[in-house]
């Protein structure tokens, strides 16, 4: 049996995988990588993307803004409810979603007990990893 084939195929693959385990490495200014520290802080404090949410009602009144976001969270224990005050309205907003037709299914959902609901672009958390 001839082995000379395949222990040139197996130095070959060695030596491959010798090449591609060295890390490339990128010169850049110093400067560059102070923007990209300020970046990666920046991003760690924002704490949010830009994604989608279900906003049920708007009103000045926030017992019924609390009344809602109670009624919903008694139906949908694991949704995401919030009440954010905008001059003069306090807005009662669901959902935590990236994608809008993951939104759009949540409210349908929730149109029946709210009919004056619609969905919105909004700032959302960033997802568990």
């Amino acid at each position: 049996m001839n082995f000379k084939p395949f222990i040139i195929i197996l130095l070959i693959q060695l030596l491959g995988a010798k090449v591609f385990a060295q890390g490339v490495k990128i010169k850049a200014p110093e400067h560059v990588d102070s923007l990209v520290q300020a970046q990666i802080e920046k991003n760690k404090e924002a704490n949010s993307i830009s994604g989608y949410r279900v906003q049920l009602m708007q009103t000045p009144d926030r017992k019924k803004a609390n009344d809602a976001k109670t009624v919903l969270l008694e139906k949908y224990p694991d949704l995401d409810v919030y009440i954010t005050f905008q001059a003069p309205n306090y807005k009662v907003r669901a959902g935590n979603y990236a994608k809008h037709i993951d939104c759009v299914n949540i409210y349908k959902l929730l149109l029946p007990d709210f009919p004056q609901s619609f969905v919105v672009p909004d700032k959302i958390e960033l997802p568990e990893l």
